[in-house]
């Protein structure tokens, strides 16, 4: 005989099942509101890579006065200040100086608001300081990221840390880093608290013109490789001269070496491989180039190039910074640059850090009247980069030192009409002390060279001399194909089409040169295209009858010119 469900069963089942709707209900709140805080950090990683993607197909946006124009940049603005830590703002950078500014030109894409009760609580450095405000922007052409605090100036380091929360116990982190990565998770990337250990002590500089007394008078410090020592280790090999700085100094946690000239570097003199060096204008105004690592080429690890002056680059309007000596005290201030490892700082003064580590670079050279000086530039800058085929205008002055002579560029192309202008023969203003107003003028330039001008001083030798790179971009070009191919027969080039059959597709693959801005297609495609598209290419679709298109591909390049391929596919 089949029993029915007893009164308790039915009580014990009506228990299990409030208790647990009660545990979901209790449970669901937290649930909803870490889905937000997941879901904001989700969207400000896309819209960081919206903001580098749209740098790399940049399209023209409306300006305040209603013209159309591409900006320098797009970039994300973060503020954790009570009125703007519940928002961050998507923008077009129009003046180039990597940070929002209304004032500047900038332009307001989206004011993107986040999930109610989300807030943006924390930005955290590499070095665990924090900023109440940051920019991270993308450049035109090249997507470079570039990570500003509020007031334009750069943030030390290759990483920032944004941490968003709801109270106290929901978190999530967003780290982007100066190499373009960008990683989201619940526990942080950046865990270091703002504070700098004071470099060691008691090391000497022997036979250096560099101060090793107090003994933290001799570091400059970097955030992802420590404590540089400019002591030249226990060589003592860094002289600070009114020309240049010569030696080497030395990291103390890896003993890799920085070449601050190519003379006097850790493996000997390689100037005949890689002329560079850091030059002193002999006020104490530093710029040039030197080497962190292996030697330029060797196969050891190698940060590379690190720059001691804005003007090396050409970019003093859009990121101003240098390394100088103070005339009356000798010390280094300021900032150097590389690629890899970032701001290099000499003086805990910049940094705000002094009452946590007082480091400085210091030296006993102080700038004379009496010293011999020669300071070469190319379009008044140390070095720069400038479009195929174009013109430079070198200037010079020196000081105390008899007529200059201009050293002949040595290349294969010697006796091209390029190089022939900077030769004491061919460019008799070369062979004056001073030409700061007219200049030498070089035209049609097509190669990266190095320019040097020599001065005998009139105490008599040894020679003083100044150097200047100027980098010269490849000649634009855009080569664009269809399935590997320009053209078809019979001619194999342009004028013939590629043949393929009915109901089938190519591939269209194309390459430009370093230098293109921007990319549109025409004909029988449209719209904006990546710069290089030379692996996955674009299909064209398959056609079911015969016919000919033409596939367009107009770039613009750095210079303001425009060149044009195409290729034409036949079905059949």
């Amino acid at each position: 005989m089949n029993k029915g469900i007893t009164t308790i069963e039915i009580l014990v089942v009506m228990v299990i099942m409030v208790v647990t709707t009660a545990v979901a209900l209790y449970s669901f709140p937290d649930f909803t509101q870490r889905v937000r805080v997941e879901r904001a950090a989700r969207e400000i990683a896309i819209k960081i890579r919206t903001a580098q993607q749209r740098t790399l197909s940049p399209k023209q946006v409306r300006k305040a006065d209603g013209t159309m124009a591409v900006p320098r940049g797009f970039g994300i603005y973060l503020d954790t200040s009570l009125t703007g830590n519940t928002s961050y703002i998507f923008f077009a950078d129009f003046d180039g100086n990597y940070f929002f500014n209304i004032a500047g030109g900038d332009v307001v894409i989206e004011t993107v608001a986040l999930p109610q009760g989300v807030t943006l609580s924390e930005l955290k450095i590499a070095s665990g300081f924090t900023l109440g405000a940051v920019n991270i922007v993308y450049t035109v052409p090249f997507s470079q990221t570039k990570i500003y605090d509020a007031g334009g100036a750069p943030i030390l380091g290759d990483s920032l840390q944004v941490k968003l929360s709801r109270g106290a116990d929901i978190v999530r982190f967003v780290t982007v880093r100066t190499t373009g990565l960008v990683t989201l998770g619940p526990a942080p990337q950046i865990t270091a608290v703002a504070d700098l250990t004071p470099p060691p002590l008691g090391d000497t500089c022997p036979g250096t013109n560099i101060t090793n007394n107090p003994a933290n008078a001799h570091w400059a410090w970097n955030d992802i490789i420590g404590w540089i020592d400019f002591c030249g280790g226990t060589s003592g090999n860094v002289v600070v001269a009114a020309d240049k700085i010569k030696g080497y100094a030395v990291t103390f946690d890896t003993s890799d070496e920085m070449a601050l000239d190519c003379v006097t570097s850790p493996v000997g003199d390689y100037c005949g491989t890689s002329s560079h060096g850091v030059k002193n204008d002999g006020s104490g105004v530093l710029s040039g180039w030197a080497w962190l690592g292996g030697p330029p080429g060797a196969p050891e690890a190698s940060y590379g190039w690190v720059s001691f002056n804005c003007s090396n680059r050409n970019s003093c309007a859009f990121v101003p910074y240098q390394v100088t000596i103070d005339p009356v005290t000798g010390d280094f201030h300021g900032f150097a640059w590389n690629d890899i490892i970032g701001w290099i700082s000499f003086n805990c003064e910049e940094t705000g850090s002094c009452a946590a580590s007082n480091y400085k670079v210091n030296t006993i050279w102080r700038p004379s009247g009496s010293q011999s000086l020669v300071n070469l530039k190319a379009n008044a800058s140390d070095g720069l980069t400038i479009p195929y085929n174009t013109s430079v205008i070198f200037t010079w002055n020196s000081q105390n030192v008899a007529p200059c002579t201009a050293i002949p560029v040595s290349s294969f192309n010697i006796n091209n009409k390029y190089h022939t202008c900077w030769t004491p023969t061919a460019s008799p203003a070369a062979t004056s002390t001073q030409n700061f107003i007219t200049g030498t003028k070089c035209s049609n330039l097509l190669e990266t060279t190095t320019y040097t001008l020599n001065c005998t001083p009139n105490s008599g030798p040894p020679d003083v001399s100044d150097f200047v790179t100027v980098n010269v971009l490849p000649q634009p070009s855009v080569n664009i194909k269809a399935d590997g191919l320009e053209g078809g027969p019979p001619s194999g080039i342009r004028a013939d089409p590629i043949v393929i059959s009915l109901n089938t597709s190519a591939t269209l693959t194309w390459l430009t040169a370093t230098g293109t801005v921007s990319c549109l297609a025409s004909g029988d495609w449209l719209g904006s295209k990546a710069l290089n598209n030379n692996t996955i290419g674009q299909s064209t679709g398959p056609q079911s009858a015969a016919i000919t298109k033409t596939y367009n591909l107009d770039c613009l390049n750095v210079d303001g010119t425009t060149l044009t391929d195409w290729v034409k596919v036949r079905w059949q």
